[in-house]
């Protein structure tokens, strides 16, 4: 599925790209566990995405409309199957009714501007990708705002032609199963990361 050029699907690539960097310098702070890989892409993210929304009104004393950031973590979408997406990009709107009542558990995709799902690991095959096949189906929920982002701690480049074509192979697979937009997926690994864009050719090196 051709995906559009939105605002922030620029700023979801830029902010993988600048969390490639880090990763690349220190990958075991981020592989240790998943919540540490997650905390990278949302710290990286939350520099980028500008505006603000107003959530909470029941803290003691009141906070007065004290705005946060639309980057989120864990953020639960109500719905069928009241699915958790691990980072969310709530959409840019004015105070409303809705902001004022955060318990009333309305909060739908409609008013999320992306979601990703991150995965992280050390593998030496392609496993990694099958043990992340829930979180591509997550994306079905919403294809053009849904987004995938896998660290793995190899080189790209040091791995096997077979390996490598392997995880393009795999991908490819589940492009065309799950039906996720172009520049939706990115495979980070510490010399670089699987294009996002297009088909995921196989390696000719």
């Amino acid at each position: 599925m051709t995906g559009e050029d939105t605002p922030i699907k620029a700023t979801i690539t830029e902010a993988v790209q600048a969390a490639q960097r880090k990763f690349a310098e220190k990958p075991q702070d981020y592989l240790s566990s998943e919540r540490a890989a997650q905390a990278l892409l949302f710290c990286e993210l939350k520099q980028r995405v500008d505006g603000s929304v107003v959530i909470r009104r029941d803290a003691v004393p009141p906070l007065h409309g004290l705005p946060e950031t639309r980057v989120k973590l864990e953020w639960p979408v109500y719905g069928k199957g009241y699915p958790k997406h691990d980072i969310a990009v709530l959409a840019k709107t004015e105070e409303t009714e809705k902001s004022k009542h955060y318990k009333c558990h309305s909060w739908g995709y409609e008013d999320l501007e992306a979601f990703i799902e991150v995965k992280s690991g050390w593998k030496n095959t392609i496993t990694i990708l099958t043990e992340a096949r829930g979180d591509f189906e997550k994306l079905s929920a919403c294809q053009h705002k849904g987004y995938v982002v896998i660290f793995v701690g190899n080189e790209f480049n040091a791995m096997t032609k077979h390996l490598r074509n392997s995880y393009c192979t795999r991908l490819q697979e589940y492009k065309e199963k799950y039906g996720f937009c172009d520049g939706h997926v990115f495979v980070v690994f510490r010399d670089g990361i699987l294009p996002g864009e297009g088909d995921f050719e196989p390696s000719e090196r």
